[in-house]
């Protein structure tokens, strides 16, 4: 039987997803890098891999970590925590965080401006509303 003194964290899965370039089916044509040489050299020393088009992040736990400091930074992200449970997105462009319980793959298939107005309209059911949280980039950093 192990025995543990000192913190104890339940284990969790999440990963990060930071888009490098645009996905496209019919571009013929190198597309447009989506961040700056800055933003790819921070993402490279805190150890995220780039895959051919995105960087990726896998975490066994303490994710909020790799929030913060992805918030602090302002570069936008997808996260996909607690193996599935819910989705964290930032858009620092409209500075907008959306953390998504239920429906956090929906809005990552069809993008925040397809999906969210339709959860916050106000003939939408309660659920929908109940399952979406929108912050600023600091509301949600004071609230880590």
């Amino acid at each position: 039987m192990k025995i543990r003194n000192g913190f104890v964290s339940n284990s969790s899965s999440s990963s990060f997803i930071i888009k490098h370039k645009p996905a496209s089916l019919f571009c013929h044509e190198e597309p447009k890098r989506l961040l700056k040489d800055s933003e790819i050299k921070k993402l490279k020393k805190y150890g995220f891999e780039y895959d051919g088009s995105n960087y990726t992040f896998d975490v066994i736990c303490n994710q909020d970590d790799v929030i913060e400091f992805l918030l602090k930074e302002k570069i936008p992200f997808e996260a996909e925590c607690h193996y599935g449970l819910y989705h964290v997105f930032y858009y620092p462009k409209d500075d907008l965080v959306i953390e998504a319980y239920n429906y956090g793959c929906e809005i990552a298939l069809y993008g925040p401006d397809m999906t969210i107005d339709s959860y916050f309209d106000k003939n939408s059911p309660d659920e929908f509303r109940q399952g979406i949280k929108k912050f600023t980039r600091l509301g949600y950093l004071s609230a880590l």
